[in-house]
């Protein structure tokens, strides 16, 4: 009685064991499939941001494909505005007044001039999905999107004011419209504005900070 009791017990403590065991393999199958599918998904380019732990060949062919894309941008599109920015940095702004000239994307690049694959701040304007994209490109490889609704309507003249403060970028839409961006990378290289796409730049100005504290003590 006694031994069919404890062969019954080491049957049933090896069951448990050989469960164990092969709940284990599962799991590393299952991992081993998701982390192939993961470095497929990064490799193809399918992936639009790599993490910082993949190999740097990974992360350089990425960051070329990413800037492939925006050279076929600019290439396609045609300059609208461009100018260099200079001893330009926190507590300074930008403002651009703007016709879109047709119901298309157009673009707000204030990125480095020796380095192209560095956009501080990316302002996108798609009307065909009635949003605005704020975005920046760290070494070739896009940032997360930050999407709002268009504001205004994009068949008139209308004001973007683009501040730059300690942290973040503040843009202002005709006064009323707000719009906080994180720096995801050094403002020292805002160094030049691009305008690409459908639109038409009326006017561009850019003030100091010492010009903004005499601006806001004037009389509206």
């Amino acid at each position: 009685m006694n031994n069919n009791f404890f062969n019954q017990w080491k049957f049933e403590n090896l069951k448990m064991y050989l469960k164990s065991e092969l709940m284990k393999v599962f799991i590393n199958a299952i991992s081993f499939v998701i982390w192939k599918l993961r470095f497929f998904q990064v490799l193809t380019g399918f992936d639009s941001r790599t993490p910082r732990n993949w190999p740097n060949k990974i992360r350089k062919k990425q960051r070329s494909s990413e800037y492939g894309r925006l050279r076929k941008l600019e290439a396609q599109s045609e300059i609208r505005y461009q100018e260099r920015l200079f001893d330009f940095g926190v507590y300074n702004s930008i403002q651009f007044r703007c016709f879109p000239s047709k119901k298309e994307r157009f673009e707000i690049h204030l990125h480095s001039v020796t380095n192209r694959r560095t956009i501080p701040l990316l302002i996108s304007f798609r009307p065909s999905e009635d949003d605005i994209v704020f975005n920046s490109m760290v070494r070739g490889v896009w940032d997360h999107e930050h999407r709002r609704i268009v504001p205004v309507d994009l068949f008139s003249v209308f004001t973007i004011e683009v501040y730059l403060f300690p942290i973040h970028f503040l843009v202002v839409i005709n006064d009323v419209w707000f719009h906080q961006q994180h720096y995801s990378h050094d403002v020292k290289h805002v160094e030049m504005v691009t305008v690409l796409g459908a639109v038409v730049v009326r006017q561009v100005k850019t003030f100091t900070f010492e010009m903004l504290n005499i601006l806001m003590l004037l009389p509206i």
